[in-house]
């Protein structure tokens, strides 16, 4: 596939000096494009953990919020791309300076144009694509192996696409769906809480740390596993769209749900819960424009939406960036409080300490550290810092247990993480099935006031 990329750009490039006046000003101006898009994209892998794409122009605001808690080095790739564009802007100057040029040829241009679209429809957007008919083709995963501009026009490919109906899909069935039995006095708050990068490290790989940082959970007594979560080392917005929803992100062709789709209307479980009588909030303390919350949390049916404003007095470990677990939790407590006392509650907090990277504090601050770390020590900084701060985010299970346990009203409190940190994206772990699976569980528990009648659930929720 790499001969499609470099066939690619080659055709793009003919185009555009062939139709341009100026050759060697389209010449370098179209690289300097490029090169700037793949060094954001470089950045986008490196600290999300996933690719560009072109719905991410909608996620610029949130990109940008999120880029303050990283450290961007000036790294051997950086210095590498940037010596090639020079070397070609060195070449250019040359050409000009000596007077050599390329005189435009409208005749070859139109060839060029004319191949290129040839080449793009066959392989990306004709029924007979080949690229479509490879088996198992996911081009987040190609674009990593086939070069940048296979990857850029599959995904052109899939947006156009837009979203597919599943076969037999059939909404007749909902309507027999039954609502929870007895009286609505009866029903539980349920308290739904989608933590930030939280991720078990010991189920993938198997390492000791110098003190344990998961003990409030390890000892909870609660329904308690691993949920999988649809991508690798990022994708929060993902995640929670499948957790209100329900429904599969695959079907959604590269969608980003909350920045592309209408939820109006949608069915959800904050739909579901007002219909049975629940009143219904939703807090987090990134801004409302953060992948569009404002517009999406509303369409979903939150009756009472909280963000940066609303949350006084946080907390941060150190020199991070993101609000601290606990401190957000305080402000929850507030919000959950002042929801109506005669309705049964559904809370939804969406929590941010735990945000990569985890080279903000210097070594003295960590609070715990790896003592055998199987070939990862390049990373051992990071690893320290991060789990750090998930003894941090266990302390606050701790404190949400305390909390409602000592409330008079029923409560049922769950709580799973979003997806496991970017650095699972640089660890050469190996590729099997097994071990990608594992990438993408994030723990969960499920734990009420009332105790869990288990009948109901699996007996192995792993």
């Amino acid at each position: 596939m790499y001969l499609f990329g470099t066939l690619i750009l080659f055709l793009m490039y003919l185009t555009i000096a062939m139709f341009s006046k100026r050759v060697l000003l389209a010449v370098g101006a179209a690289s300097v494009v490029l090169t700037f898009s793949a060094l954001v994209n470089y950045h986008e892998i490196l600290l999300h953990g996933t690719v560009l794409t072109l719905q991410d122009i909608n996620n610029v605001p949130t990109a940008i919020h999120a880029l303050k808690n990283y450290r961007i080095s000036f790294s051997p790739v950086i210095a590498k791309t940037l010596f090639l564009l020079s070397v070609l802007f060195f070449s250019l100057t040359v050409f000009y300076t000596k007077g050599l040029s390329f005189k435009p040829d409208r005749k070859a241009g139109s060839i060029s144009a004319i191949s290129l679209f040839l080449l793009l429809y066959l392989v990306f957007f004709s029924p007979f694509s080949m690229v479509r008919s490879l088996d198992g083709w996911s081009w987040e995963i190609r674009y990593y192996v086939d070069s940048c501009p296979v990857g850029v026009f599959e995904n052109i490919s899939k947006v156009m696409m837009g979203i597919t109906k599943p076969e037999g899909y059939n909404t007749a069935e909902i309507e027999n769906v039954q609502g929870m039995p007895g009286n609505i006095s009866e029903y539980p708050d349920i308290i739904m809480i989608l933590n930030e990068t939280y991720f078990n490290l010991d189920h993938l790989i198997d390492f000791n740390a110098d003190v344990p940082y998961r003990k409030n959970y390890d000892s909870l007594d609660a329904y308690k596993g691993y949920a999988a979560v649809p991508m690798i080392g990022g994708g929060t917005n993902a995640s929670e769209y499948e957790l209100l929803t329900s429904n599969s992100t695959d079907l959604l062709n590269t969608v980003t749900p909350f920045n592309e789709l209408n939820l109006k209307n949608s069915c959800s479980i904050v739909d579901y819960l007002k219909k049975l009588g629940y009143s219904t909030m939703a807090a987090t303390s990134e801004p409302a424009g953060n992948y569009h919350r404002g517009n999406a949390w509303t369409e979903l049916g939150f009756e009472a939406i909280h963000f940066y404003p609303d949350f006084k007095e946080l907390d941060y470990y150190e020199s991070r960036y993101f609000a601290g677990d606990s401190s957000l939790f305080k402000n929850f407590k507030r919000f959950y409080e002042e929801m109506p006392e005669e309705h049964p509650r559904f809370a939804y907090l969406l929590t941010i300490q735990n945000h990569g990277g985890w080279d903000r504090n210097t070594p003295d601050k960590d609070t715990v550290h790896i003592r055998d770390d199987h070939g990862l020590s390049a990373y051992e900084q990071q690893i320290n810092e991060y789990l750090t701060c998930l003894q941090q985010t266990d302390d606050f299970i701790k404190e949400v247990i305390e909390y409602y346990s000592k409330t008079d009203r029923k409560v049922l409190v769950y709580m799973v993480g979003d997806h496991g940190p970017s650095l699972l994206k640089e660890w050469d772990l190996g590729n099997s099935d097994e071990l990608n699976l594992k990438k993408r569980q994030t723990p969960f528990f499920i734990w009420s006031n009332q105790g869990l009648d288990r009948g109901n659930l699996p007996a192995n929720s792993n």
